[in-house]
């Protein structure tokens, strides 16, 4: 449940639009320009980034990457 800070030389931008954390790009200002907007953050927008990011998370649980990979390996 915890929001994610990363830049755009990670494969993770579904981050942004899932509103999980902060995808940006590796440049000192965005980082310094995103860590203000992250310092001002209410509780309220810190609980739903928190719930979005765990959602997120799910998508690359054991247990359904191991599905994946398994119906991938049966059809070859």
């Amino acid at each position: 449940s915890l929001p994610v800070f990363t830049n755009d030389n990670t494969p993770w931008s579904e981050i942004n639009s899932l509103n999980a954390g902060w995808y940006i790009k590796n440049e000192y200002d965005e980082i310094k320009k995103t860590l203000h907007k992250i310092s001002n953050l209410t509780k309220e927008e810190l609980i739903e980034k928190s719930k979005n990011a765990y959602e997120l998370a799910q998508k690359y649980s054991w247990e359904i990457l191991f599905a994946k990979y398994k119906k991938m390996y049966d059809e070859v």
